[in-house]
């Protein structure tokens, strides 16, 4: 009887020792590198990279660098990318049956394209324009992971208001090298804009804008970008070296998913503790609202971006007091962790 269980156990031991075997995958390690080096190297498993600010990929920082690749599941091919500023990309395919110790991307040069990328030091001595800022809220309702998150372009637009107003005044309080757009002609001409400018640098990705084959020009994409510029800087009776856009999105959760977390999520610990067994993800419950602020640098000349930092902030701007602390910060731009 001993015999047969111990057998028994002995074979579910290896069947299931094979079952994690095979759940675990195969894992490749390799070294990348390229010529020229100092590309950056980017990571993906689909063929090309999605040109979004919020798109997940891997970066595996610059050549010379390691790569690793582990193929599980269905996942049976990565790719990998080669970025450098005035050279034409440089893609690499691994599978599972690749054999590679180093991977080698060569870059073409790209004629009459200058390989230098800005640096932020250069902006502290710049003079600003600073541009009608825009914000998305997003409403969290519902409990745990029953819950919802809907765009509201009401509050959307209360609050872009209200935050234009309230960075205006801090910027203006924090440095006189910032001025903003405000006659209602450039407003009207700055409302036609707004919506191709924002849905075009949503599309850069901050980690890449200095690897980028060609600098990012607004003005190549759109069109009424390059009339508005030079009214805005002709506004200002001097010759500011860059425009500055800000962008935000600000989740909100509702008074009914805050009280409910805090309800379910105790009830949910009570129970967890009484019962061993049961499942609870505390994760669920905890409190999600803030805002993430991103601030794109254009040059005021050429409309190239010339930087872009995010920023993630713990405060709900549809709240008028966590609103003016978030353009009190921002204004400190570009020393946001300097203190006034």
């Amino acid at each position: 009887m001993n015999i047969c269980v111990n057998r028994s156990f002995k074979i579910s031991l290896i069947i299931f020792t094979c079952v994690l075997l095979t759940a675990c995958g195969t894992s490749k390690q390799f070294v990348i590198d390229s010529d020229p080096k100092g590309a950056l190297i980017i990571q993906h498993d689909k063929p090309v990279i999605e040109e979004s600010f919020f798109f997940n990929v891997t970066y595996r920082g610059e050549t010379p660098t390691q790569g690793d690749a582990l193929f599980i599941g269905s996942i049976e091919t990565y790719y990998f990318t080669a970025e450098k500023r005035g050279y034409s990309p440089s893609i690499q395919k691994v599978t599972k049956e690749s054999d590679l110790a180093t991977i080698t991307l060569n870059l073409n040069r790209i004629e009459g394209v200058p390989i230098e990328t800005f640096k932020k030091e250069n902006l502290l001595s710049g003079k600003f324009v600073l541009l009608p800022a825009d914000t998305e809220v997003i409403i969290h309702s519902g409990v745990g992971r029953l819950d919802k998150k809907e765009y509201s372009p009401e509050i959307s637009k209360k609050v872009t208001e209200d935050f234009n107003g309230a960075l205006t005044m801090a910027f203006t309080d924090s440095q006189s090298k910032q001025v903003s757009v405000s006659s209602d002609s450039l407003k009207k001409d700055w409302e036609a804009l707004a919506g191709e400018l924002k849905a075009y640098l949503l599309k850069l990705n901050y980690k890449r804008l200095n690897y980028y084959s060609l600098p990012p020009y607004i003005n190549a994409k759109v069109a009424a970008f390059k009339a508005f510029s030079e009214a805005a800087k002709g506004q200002t009776g001097s010759d500011p070296s860059y425009l500055l856009y800000i962008w935000a999105r600000c989740i909100s959760e509702t008074k009914g998913r805050k009280i409910g977390n805090v309800l379910v999520g105790a009830a949910s610990t009570g129970m967890a503790f009484a019962n061993p067994g049961y499942y609870y993800d505390p994760s669920a419950f905890n409190p999600d609202s803030g805002t993430m602020v991103v601030m794109y640098v254009i040059d005021a000349n050429t409309s190239e971006v010339l930087y872009i930092e995010p920023r993630d902030f713990g405060y709900d701007i549809t709240d008028p007091d966590d609103l003016k602390k978030v353009a009190d910060i921002v204004s400190r731009f570009p020393n946001i962790d300097k203190k006034k």
